[in-house]
């Protein structure tokens, strides 16, 4: 092989290195904004949980079932402002809204990129007047969310599932939330032991 073709293949590979290469933390991020208001007034929302999900389908070997493949949760500030990293680098999550005493007002059933797009960053709430039954399902979409991937997933569910528990009592409704995760982290902490005592 020439010298010429040899400088060649290696700046190629060169290339290829530097471009492979981890970028610094945050390269890959940016940020989903977005604001819960009353659909009616619209007057923001404070304080509401705002859920991100992102799923994957074709966690079984027949590519038929959907796993959460990553989960944020954020606060509503008083503007009814919330804010996700997002990835450059993948799809748009799923974003519904808890908030004790509201539901989520959805004007369609199906929905355009164009309006998803949308719908993600201005979500529309009205107050909840159905029948306490009508809140279970919400109440199970909630409990899904501790089969999500996520460090720390505890901790980042806790404060969701005290307000699911309150407003549950509150509707005559049993919740148990709470401690179905705090019954997940004596298991997470006694799993750990067992591992330290094992080394």
């Amino acid at each position: 092989m020439s010298a010429i073709a040899r400088s060649f293949l290696f700046s190629v590979f060169a290339s290829v290195i530097t471009v492979s290469a981890p970028p610094c933390e945050g390269a890959f991020e940016q940020a989903l904004n977005g604001r819960v208001i009353e659909r009616d007034s619209g007057k923001p929302i404070a304080d509401a949980f705002v859920i991100a999900t992102w799923t994957h389908q074709g966690a079984d070997p027949w590519g038929s079932r959907t796993s959460c493949v990553r989960l944020e949760i954020a606060r509503t500030d008083e503007a009814g402002r919330y804010s996700f990293p997002l990835p450059i680098f993948g799809t748009e999550p799923e974003v519904q809204v808890f908030m004790p005493g509201f539901e989520q007002y959805d004007a369609k059933s199906s929905l355009t990129d164009e309006e998803v797009y949308a719908e993600n960053r201005l979500v529309k709430v009205v107050p909840f007047t159905g029948p306490p039954e009508k809140r279970r399902h919400l109440y199970n979409a909630v409990s899904s969310l501790r089969t999500c991937h996520k460090d720390n997933l505890t901790d980042t569910l806790m404060p969701l599932y005290q307000a699911v528990d309150k407003e549950a009592a509150q509707l005559g409704l049993r919740g148990n939330f709470v401690r179905m995760l705090e019954w997940r982290r004596r298991t997470e902490q006694e799993e750990k032991r067992r591992q330290e005592r094992g080394k």
